[in-house]
């Protein structure tokens, strides 16, 4: 029985369709594996110019001794299209029986009541146990045997009360501790008294606050008033962060900060860090369930030490400016040396002996050179602070005359 299709004549199997998402071959492969026969693809003719050729295919189902044996021709622009041409033909035209197609089981998307509570309890990071009450005690109790292949298998879900003293009322009786929290379930079987603890915990733990996320306001505050300095430097420093805080305290304390994560426990998945925060003599420990909101924590608490020291008088702390005013600033200079191009001798030939708009170092070696004497030896002491303060002490030697200066 042979069959002969070219590809404009291609049965709608072949043709791409939305509902079909397996091709003519698969199929055929499905089918050859379902009836447990042979499969061949032969091709058997190349014509037409080098630009446009076309090709012909045979497909055979079985073999020519044994009681199934099917041929289908079919031809295309390319072999693998006249492979599945023929894959088409053959799956219309096919005597074999087809294989039962498989039904994709889609959930409606229900949880049960224990896959929801660990969920929500891995978002509040507390701890679940369950704990048997009963009949994990009672003697009367006894578990149901089965036999597999000759062997004893017992299965706990499946207690059930012995029948000697009659039926069990209570079943099974789970106690679920959530947190601090404690729960109790009851149910025919362990399972269903797990789900019975874990839905009764799922009403309560789902419009309880979290310990983390809770805002509280201050219904003391002051109202913000545009304009007002004190409302400006509050502000700065409710946007910034209790680590920046820290560190400008040191700044004008000249003392350093590290924050060092000193030890983590608990399981991978819920993970608690304790992070050590030392400034000077001074030192806390912040607990959180990440690095960083331990160590925030540890630099709230810092920040509480340090109010109990006494405020520094004059202290200064290096602003940042922004790059807004930088360039702001820039412009400002570009401009002024624009204008005072054309003054610049004038300037120089007034200000040549005027002591101040000569550098002190600069005005003092000129003193020495007219009186024909040594030049002053200045000498670092001592040098103080950190990298990004730091603070030198000189020592300037002149005649018989000694200087320091900070």
């Amino acid at each position: 029985m042979i069959h002969f299709l070219r590809l404009s004549l291609l049965h709608p199997f072949f043709k791409s369709h939305p509902s079909k998402k397996k091709l003519p071959c698969v199929l055929i492969n499905e089918l050859v594996r379902f009836n447990k026969i042979k499969y061949q693809y032969r091709l058997t003719d190349e014509s037409g110019p080098s630009h446009k050729k076309n090709f012909t295919v045979l497909l055979k189902l079985g073999t020519e001794n044994s009681c199934v044996y099917e041929e289908y021709i079919a031809s295309g622009p390319s072999i693998k299209k006249a492979q599945h041409a023929a894959a088409a033909l053959a799956l219309e035209e096919t005597k074999l029986k087809h294989p039962v197609p498989k039904v994709k089981t889609v959930s409606n998307g229900i949880l049960m009541p224990t896959v929801e509570l660990n969920t929500l309890a891995m978002k509040r990071r507390e701890q679940i146990q369950y704990e048997l009450i009963h009949p994990y005690h009672d003697p009367k109790c006894q578990r149901k045997d089965m036999r597999r292949n000759g062997k004893k298998v017992t299965k706990v879900g499946d207690q059930i009360p012995s029948s000697k003293d009659g039926p069990n009322d209570k079943g099974y009786v789970v106690n679920l501790k959530v947190g601090e929290r404690l729960f109790k379930g009851e149910g025919v079987t362990l399972k269903a008294a797990k789900h019975d603890a874990a839905y009764a915990a799922l009403l309560t733990l789902k419009h309880a606050p979290t310990s983390f996320s809770k805002v509280e306001l201050d219904p003391s505050s002051a109202p913000f008033i545009p304009g007002n300095p004190l409302n400006s430097c509050r502000t700065s420093s409710e946007h910034k962060s209790p680590v920046s805080l820290v560190h400008e305290n040191a700044l004008k304390r000249n003392l350093s900060v590290t924050f060092q994560v000193e030890r983590e426990s608990g399981p991978p998945h819920m993970k608690t860090f304790i992070t050590r925060c030392s400034m000077g003599e001074f030192s806390t420990e912040g607990h959180g369930e990440a690095k960083r909101a331990s160590k925030k924590r540890s630099a709230e608490l810092m920040l509480e030490k340090l109010k109990t020291l006494p405020p520094l008088a004059n202290c200064s702390v290096s602003k940042r400016t922004s790059n807004n005013s930088k360039s702001h600033k820039k412009k400002i200079l570009s401009s002024a040396k624009r204008r005072a191009k054309s003054l610049v001798k004038l300037q120089k030939s007034e200000s040549d002996d005027s002591p101040s708009t000569v550098h002190p170092i600069s005005r003092l070696i000129q003193i020495q050179h007219a009186k024909k004497e040594k030049e002053p030896i200045y000498t670092l002491l001592e040098e103080r602070g950190r990298k990004r303060k730091l603070e030198f002490i000189m020592q300037v030697s002149y005649l018989l005359c000694l200087c320091k200066c900070l």
